[in-house]
């Protein structure tokens, strides 16, 4: 299963199973054994990398066309328990500082303080 990783499945999807955007190689290690499993038989048997608009999934189909079913297994076991699991890039953005211990943005002290006040009960 490393083998066929390192060689056709890292390319697209990362060494790390991360995912490289601009060939269409979307992250794996957040999804689970048998989804990936299922997608793989999906594209070895043509359910799936077959529509004349879906380049990446051409691209997939291709790749994977000669997988037996324990490679497939193989593959969808090494994802899942070997490759490190991916963390999604972060989009939040603001300034913590800012909001004070509950994460307020208040336009004021005064409305800070008074919804400070208001969720004392959340207090342990």
């Amino acid at each position: 299963s490393a083998k066929i990783w390192n060689g056709q499945c890292a390319v697209c999807h990362g060494a790390a199973g991360e995912g490289v955007r601009a060939l269409g190689g979307p992250a794996l290690t957040q999804l689970s054994r048998e989804y990936l499993a299922r997608q793989l038989t999906h594209f070895v048997t043509g359910i799936r990398g077959t529509h004349p608009d879906d380049n990446a999934g051409k691209r997939m189909a291709l790749s994977v066309a000669n997988l037996s079913e324990d490679d497939i297994a193989g593959l969808a076991t090494l994802i899942t328990t070997e490759l490190p699991p991916a963390q999604p890039t972060s989009t939040i953005a603001g300034d913590a500082a800012r909001g004070g211990r509950w994460g307020w943005t208040g336009a004021n002290e005064t409305e800070a303080k008074a919804n400070a006040e208001r969720y004392k009960c959340y207090e342990r």
